[in-house]
C-alpha cells in the first residue's frame, strides 16, 4: 500500500522505498517539452539558450513544467519579460 507524505513530493511504500511524485504539469525529456510547445527541439533549445525558457537538464533529462511554460508565454504576450523574440 502506498502512502503519501505531508510534504507532497515523494511516496512512502509499505517496503519504505522513496520514490519522486510527478504532478499534471511536470514535464520530462525533450519529446514532451516539444510536443507541449507544439515548435521543435531546435526551435526549443533555442528558447532556453536565449530567451529564458524555463527548462533545465537534470542528470541528462530535460525537466520542465507546463504552469511555467504558460507563465514564460504570458510574460512575452504582455511585454513584461525581458526577453523579446524575433
Amino acid at each position: 500500500m502506498m502512502q503519501t507524505k505531508s510534504s507532497g513530493h515523494q511516496r512512502q511504500s509499505s517496503a519504505g522505498k522513496k520514490t519522486p511524485v510527478k504532478n499534471d504539469t511536470h514535464l520530462s525529456g525533450m519529446k514532451a517539452i516539444v510536443e507541449y510547445m507544439q515548435r521543435g527541439e531546435s526551435t526549443v533549445l533555442k528558447l532556453i539558450k536565449d530567451y529564458n525558457f524555463p527548462a533545465f537538464k537534470l542528470l541528462g533529462i530535460w525537466e520542465s513544467d507546463k504552469l511555467m511554460i504558460d507563465e514564460w508565454r504570458l510574460k512575452l504576450l504582455n511585454g513584461t519579460s525581458q526577453d523579446t523574440i524575433t
